[in-house]
């Protein structure tokens, strides 16, 4: 009574099925597509300093001798704008009636952030010029 060997021997392993091959293909293509995007981003990403753009989006009262302007900072530009410092002028004519300033901490390109300026004056019967005093890259 002699036992039979199985024809798969216990050392020997499987060849690696479909599902294998296909799965390992899926993979090195995602990282040859994610190197192939970085290094497309790297070679034609587009120099130049951040361009913040101001929008007053409300101005409230908040006590009889402060008013607050809540504005709406967008950086248009290509690179980050880290401690963005800003300022807004009250003027009537060619004269500055208040000044104001505030600051970000970091602005990325495209984005968008809130922020508010607070004046003792009220700026609505006044013009209101918005400016970036300057920033830092990150």
């Amino acid at each position: 009574m002699g036992r039979e060997e199985s024809s798969s021997g216990a050392g020997e392993e499987a060849a690696p099925s479909f599902l294998e091959w296909a799965v390992a293909v899926l993979g090195l293509l995602t990282v040859l597509a994610t190197l192939l995007l970085l290094g497309w981003e790297a070679l034609r990403a587009e120099q130049g300093p951040p361009v913040p753009m101001f929008s007053v989006t409300r101005i409230e009262q908040q006590s009889p001798a402060q008013y607050l302007v809540r504005l709406e900072v967008r950086n248009t530009g290509p690179q980050t704008a880290a401690s963005l410092f800003f300022s807004g002028e009250l003027q009537q004519g060619e004269q500055v009636l208040e000044r104001s300033t505030g600051m970000l901490d970091y602005l990325p390109p495209g984005a968008t952030r809130e922020a508010a300026l607070v004046f003792s004056r009220d700026p609505r019967g006044l013009q209101l010029a918005l400016r970036a005093e300057g920033w830092q890259r990150p």
